[in-house]
């Protein structure tokens, strides 16, 4: 592969609470503050009932910046940060302030909902003038025998395990 480095398309790092947050739409502005105020735009509200378990997950509160940069959904059991990359931007150029706010959130949230997991992902682009014979080098066993070799896109999807203090992770 060129050198060229990844440019990051987005991240999204996710808290699991072991109980439910029984109000989040109280929440939200309490979440902006810790966060430098980020959001910046109205926050969206959905009536989703409490009582029904089967629905904790999905959000009740939705909040971006108008920059679209940032955004988070507040569900009962869950809370979502994105960061949205911006050109040809490197994860390394974002880290600090992404890893910064992640901190600040887990600190908030922690004593109130214990989090019983933590989620971390991200999307990079890797711009390579010779893709396909990367990618048929890096599979070049695999893809040959698929399909007849006859295959038009390939994406690659890794996940590793590891620990962050008594959590462990998906990274």
């Amino acid at each position: 592969m060129n050198n060229h480095k990844p440019v990051v398309i987005n991240a999204q790092f996710a808290l699991f609470f072991t109980t439910p947050i029984a109000k989040p739409e109280e929440f939200w502005l309490k979440i902006n503050e810790t966060v430098g105020n980020i959001f910046d735009t109205t926050p969206l509200m959905l009536p989703v009932p409490k009582d029904v378990p089967e629905l904790y997950e999905v959000p009740v509160v939705q909040m971006m910046s108008t920059n679209g940069v940032y955004k988070m959904n507040i569900a009962r059991t869950r809370v979502d940060f994105y960061l949205a990359g911006s050109g040809k931007q490197e994860f390394q150029d974002v880290k600090e302030d992404f890893y910064a706010k992640t901190i600040q959130l887990f600190s908030l949230f922690n004593p109130l909902y214990p989090v019983k997991r933590i989620g971390f992902v991200t999307r990079f682009f890797f711009q390579d003038k010779n893709q396909n014979d990367t990618i048929a080098k890096f599979f070049k066993k695999y893809l040959t025998s698929l399909h007849g070799g006859n295959i038009y896109e390939a994406f690659i999807r890794y996940v590793i395990r590891e620990n962050l203090g008594s959590f462990a992770i998906n990274n």
